[in-house]
């Protein structure tokens, strides 16, 4: 029998993640199982970011098996629970972090997008920012550059930037 997530890590998280940090580690291994399949086999990587500035981070899940068929879920703890709260592809996608909101920016066989991840409404919503297809010349665009620091995403197995967001909740 293969170990879950929880019980493969070095440390005991059971007296060591919060519990809201807790439903963060099973959503995660939850969304590597899903992906990994028999084999075992499949990517999982996540970030964390605050979209709402209520001092709770959403959970920001990057999965699949390749580039072509990687997927993003954003997550939020809410009456103690996950609810998935967006989901788009994230093939070819790197992020950036604002306050308060995230750039995602889509480079891809001629194609650029770019755009701010937001909080409304309890859900990430898209705003547009720059769109150029794959008809205008490479040599014609001038790619923006932002000045929001670039986004570490962590593996699915190392719990410890969860555990330290929600051990600075719980001062």
């Amino acid at each position: 029998m293969t170990p879950t997530l929880l019980q493969s890590l070095h440390m005991p998280l059971t007296t060591k993640v919060t519990a809201e940090g807790q439903l963060y580690v099973r959503q995660l291994e939850k969304c590597f199982d899903k992906i990994a399949g028999k084999d075992g086999r499949g990517y999982c990587e996540y970030f964390l970011a605050d979209m709402d500035n209520d001092d709770m981070p959403e959970l920001f899940v990057k999965s699949g098996h390749c580039e072509a068929d990687f997927t993003m879920d954003v997550y939020t703890i809410k009456e103690g629970r996950v609810h998935r709260i967006y989901k788009t592809t994230a093939g070819h996608r790197d992020f950036q972090q604002g306050s308060g909101y995230l750039i995602m920016v889509e480079a891809q066989t001629g194609t650029y997008y770019s755009c701010k991840l937001m909080m409304k409404n309890g859900k990430i919503e898209e705003e547009p920012m720059v769109c150029k297809d794959a008809s205008v010349p490479i040599s014609d665009f001038d790619y923006p550059e932002y000045s929001e620091p670039q986004i570490e995403f962590y593996d699915h197995t190392n719990v410890q930037p969860i555990k330290d967001a929600f051990d600075v909740l719980n001062f």
